[in-house]
């Protein structure tokens, strides 16, 4: 009864490991609630933003809002550490006012894109290429802002990628 039951405690702790082993595998949940996480299915494979404090690193995972003049800004800044480091920076520039709605994702000034550092090749939005973010959530009370995006960019050497099914819920700093 005692090696039965040990069994059972072993089985269940692997299967608790590999499940968490496994979040690195799944896209987050869609949330509103500033849980600072983001992911997306970039060129069919799942791609998680890791956790972290919205300032913790310079350029990491971090989220501002900002007014200038009567014009509204925000920069959205997911990061991937993996067996290589890669980003995806959206923006939404020179608004009104940031509410909940479907942003289109243009050339510069808009978007930056997608970045690795595997081969340092960074990708950009194009005329030729486009995509959306909806914000879901903006609430300048709690500092929170969530939402989904996707969207096509191409590298200098006209390599296109398609990235989809993104989501964010983050806390933004001013």
């Amino acid at each position: 009864m005692k090696k039965i039951l040990t069994m059972l405690i072993t089985i269940v702790l692997i299967s608790s490991c590999k499940d968490k082993d496994q979040e690195t595998n799944i896209l987050p949940e869609v949330t509103q609630s500033g849980k600072n996480t983001g992911g997306a299915i970039v060129d069919g494979k799942v791609w998680v933003a890791k956790i972290e404090a919205p300032s913790s690193t310079p350029g990491g995972n971090s989220t501002y809002y900002s007014n200038t003049g009567n014009k509204f800004n925000l920069e959205i800044t997911l990061r991937e550490y993996n067996n290589e480091t890669s980003l995806i920076k959206l923006y939404v520039n020179d608004v009104q006012h940031i509410s909940p709605k479907t942003y289109s994702i243009s050339p510069l000034p808009n978007f930056e894109g997608y970045y690795t550092t595997s081969n340092y090749i960074k990708y950009d939005i194009t005329p030729s290429t486009g995509g959306s973010i909806t914000i879901t959530n903006f609430d300048f009370f709690k500092q929170v802002v969530s939402g989904t995006f996707s969207f096509k960019a191409e590298n200098l050497n006209g390599k296109i990628i398609n990235v989809t099914d993104g989501r964010f819920d983050k806390k933004y700093s001013q």
